[in-house]
């Protein structure tokens, strides 16, 4: 990352938190780490936002990695979340990831620290480009049922001769609802004069020629 890395980090013991921040200069990160040891700073922090990753210690004295993990969560979803801890055994560590951890470091081997880190920053910003595409596909579809919603024109769309979906112009057009189409072949709309013209471009295009079958005019049959 350019930029320096936005870390909150969860955690009472000044000494970890010296050693938390040797461990990640030396694996050659430039970073801003905020330190909170209670609830409330912690929750001040979440809701300020501007964090790329969270630490959190598992046991404190007021305050659990579990309830943080939680929180975090609930308000950023997608920021990893590492928990940092000297305390927790294998059954806590399991439960911290099926509770949507991203990760666990003990302190006893802190020079897991850096590749976790690294591992959980890299999957986050898959995770955010998946996202992105995902909403880019969504906005699209949108506008693409807009479109075709709103036309002047007969439109069907239809997966394996079967209408799956006819605009409103469409229904106008032959009379039929939603319902009836979806028991007609795409081919029983068709006139029959234009029949095989249709099948022969439709098997053209199964074949990559063309031109598509949306490219050729041809008569359809109302109601």
């Amino acid at each position: 990352m350019d930029d320096p890395l936005r870390i909150l980090h969860l955690e009472d013991d000044p000494l970890d938190r010296e050693l938390v921040e040797a461990t990640l200069a030396e694996g050659g990160f430039s970073f801003q780490i905020r330190h909170v040891d209670t609830r409330a700073a912690f929750v001040q922090a979440i809701e300020e936002g501007g964090i790329d990753i969270i630490l959190a210690d598992y046991s404190l004295p007021t305050f659990d990695g579990l309830t943080a993990l939680e929180i975090a969560r609930q308000k950023l979803p997608l920021v990893p979340f590492i928990l940092v801890s000297g305390t927790m055994g294998e059954d806590p560590a399991i439960e911290t990831l099926k509770s949507g951890a991203t990760d666990y470091v003990l302190k006893q081997k802190l020079t897991r620290l850096v590749p976790a880190l690294r591992r959980a920053l890299m999957e986050a910003e898959n995770r955010k480009n998946l996202a992105e595409k995902e909403q880019a596909l969504r906005e699209s579809e949108s506008k693409y049922r807009l479109l075709v919603e709103n036309a002047g024109e007969a439109i069907f769309v239809a997966q394996d001769e079967v209408v799956k979906f006819p605009n409103p112009k469409a229904l106008e057009t032959t009379g039929y609802s939603v319902e009836e189409l979806a028991g007609i072949s795409l081919m029983e709309l068709i006139h029959p004069d234009d029949r095989g013209m249709i099948g022969e471009s439709y098997i053209s295009r199964l074949g990559g020629g063309s031109p598509p079958l949306t490219a050729v005019p041809f008569r359809i049959m109302n109601k």
